[in-house]
């Protein structure tokens, strides 16, 4: 009996270790295929149109789905087989470059074709990421969990880091066309190597049953009721999104003005300042999957949001009139070391975060809770952005930064005084 519990616990282990090898192959191909097509094909509308409002569309073309169609992702992805969405959705993204690949031979890279499959790739990329957000803890056994979330974080931190450089690559040196070719190819490529995955590993059995489906709409609001209810999924996601506005407040659209303006940096440095922040990401993301995974993160999380907010507020430092004086070279370093451990900070918040919440939303919901979340995340940023744009043409730079900080602060002193989130987290 002995000997059949560690042939059973091998072949369990081993089954882990597939999941999670043909994930990361999975997402890095389709990551970095979408990565460097975003780059090149911005490149190509900017080049032959010259126009900031076509190269702002094709992104707001790619955005739109995320905001509208969330919601519905979620439901889709609680209600249908995760695992066929996963595949089905990659297989689609691949169908769709061949299919502008061969538009493109007869008629060539129209501006309103960018926008169409722009828009359609995005599209088939949001119901990808949420039912493969959703299928996470499904995959890997519990004592994995942080580790697949981190080497995904890691795959993200890479792609966002070296997207730009190979889609510029891709843009100088090879055909356009021949680009959409390959990258369908890698797209269906990663949609078999995740035919492979086992979805249902660590899944109970009682849950891969049928379950009832209801109007999309009652469906929606049992999601929104749940987070709504959840303790620890309501106070971490007001603060998360709370950051998340205060960054664009802080570092989006202050930090290129500080830059390039008032300490007149050149574009090469802003470029290596700004990239240092995904880099930062992918360091705390790799030093997680090595770390022993945490059952009680609140002292942890608490100490975390106190050195983020400090992070935020030092982006104001150079530029308040009693730091000024010093070189262009100091400034460079010191915004360098900012945005590097401010990506660290955040990978060390983001994934213990994001494992938690992964446990604590029941299968049955996952998605829509999820994909709720990321809604939110995307929508409240434009209000940032917004808010930011007006101010910094009235008031000093380096105010926004410590008003984002004030802000965070307020909100840090009642996450620290919830006795009862002290607890549950």
């Amino acid at each position: 009996m002995e000997a059949r519990q560690d042939i059973g616990l091998e072949k369990s282990t081993t089954s882990d270790k597939a999941n999670l090898i043909l994930f990361v192959a999975g997402k890095f191909v389709s990551l970095f295929g979408t990565f460097i097509y975003s780059f090149a094909i911005g490149l190509y509308v900017l080049e032959k149109t010259s126009s900031g409002l076509s190269f702002a569309s094709s992104i707001i073309f790619s955005m739109l789905p995320r905001v509208i169609l969330g919601p519905i992702a979620g439901v889709v992805a609680d209600r249908l087989d995760r695992k066929k969405i996963a595949v089905g959705m990659d297989f689609i993204c691949g169908i769709l470059m061949l299919s502008f690949f061969i538009l493109s031979k007869f008629d060539g890279i129209k501006i309103h074709y960018v926008y169409l499959f722009s828009f359609l790739l995005s599209t088939a990329n949001v119901f990808f990421d949420v039912a493969m957000e959703a299928s996470k803890p499904n995959l890997v056994d519990n004592k994995n969990l942080t580790r697949l979330n981190s080497l995904s974080q890691s795959i993200t931190s890479i792609a966002s880091i070296s997207g730009p450089f190979l889609g510029g690559i891709v843009y100088g040196f090879f055909n356009i066309q021949g680009f959409l070719f390959f990258n369908g190819i890698c797209f269906i490529l990663s949609a078999i190597s995740e035919a492979f995955i086992d979805f249902e590993y660590n899944r109970p059995k009682e849950q891969n049953k049928e379950r009832e489906t209801r109007p999309m709409l009652q469906e929606l609001k049992e999601g929104v009721q749940f987070f709504r209810n959840n303790k620890v999924l309501f106070s971490i996601m007001s603060f998360s999104l709370l950051i998340n506005f205060a960054m664009q407040l802080s570092i989006t659209v202050p930090l290129p003005y500080i830059l390039t303006n008032t300490l007149e940096l050149s574009s090469s440095q802003y470029g290596t300042v700004k990239g240092f922040w995904p880099a930062g990401m992918l360091v705390g993301s790799i030093l997680l999957s090595f770390l022993p995974q945490r059952d009680k993160i609140f002292k942890q999380t608490a100490v975390l949001f106190t050195i983020f907010i400090c992070i935020l507020m030092a982006v104001a430092l150079p530029v308040i009139p009693i730091f000024s004086g010093y070189s262009k070279g100091v400034y460079f370093v010191y915004y360098i070391i900012v945005m590097g451990l401010g990506g660290m900070v955040v990978a060390f918040i983001d994934i213990p975060i994001m494992v938690v919440f992964q446990r604590l939303i029941p299968d049955e919901v996952r998605g829509r809770v999820l994909s709720l979340i990321g809604t939110m995340a995307v929508g409240i940023a434009p209000i940032g952005l917004l808010l930011a744009g007006i101010l910094i043409d009235h008031i000093p730079t380096w105010i926004l930064p410590i008003c984002a900080g004030v802000l965070l602060i307020v909100k840090l002193i009642s996450f620290i005084k919830d006795e009862e989130l002290k607890k549950l987290l």
